[in-house]
C-alpha cells in the first residue's frame, strides 16, 4: 500500500543535502518515507530509514520497497 504524503521543505532538503551517487543517508523520523524516497529518487543513493512507531516503519518499508536494498530499516526511539 503506498500512502499519499507530502513531505514538508522537501526542496529545502535535497538543496541542503545535495544527494550524490554511492551517499549513504539517515532519515532519523521516516513516517512514510517521502523525503527518503527523494534522496533515492535524485541519485543512486542508500537510506537507513530510522522510527519508533513499528506502523510508521513498516509502512514506509512497503513505500520504498522498489528501491531493494538501498533501503534498511531500524525501529528505534
Amino acid at each position: 500500500m503506498v500512502l499519499a504524503h507530502t513531505p514538508v521543505l522537501l526542496a529545502e532538503c535535497l538543496k541542503a543535502l545535495a544527494p550524490q551517487a554511492g551517499g549513504l543517508y539517515l532519515d532519523a523520523t521516516v513516517g512514510f518515507g517521502g523525503h527518503s524516497r527523494a534522496l533515492l529518487e535524485v541519485a543512486e543513493t542508500t537510506v537507513i530509514a530510522l522510527d519508533q512507531d513499528p506502523l510508521a516503519l513498516q509502512l514506509s518499508l512497503e513505500n520504498l520497497a522498489q528501491f531493494g536494498s538501498r533501503v534498511q530499516g531500524v525501529r528505534v526511539n
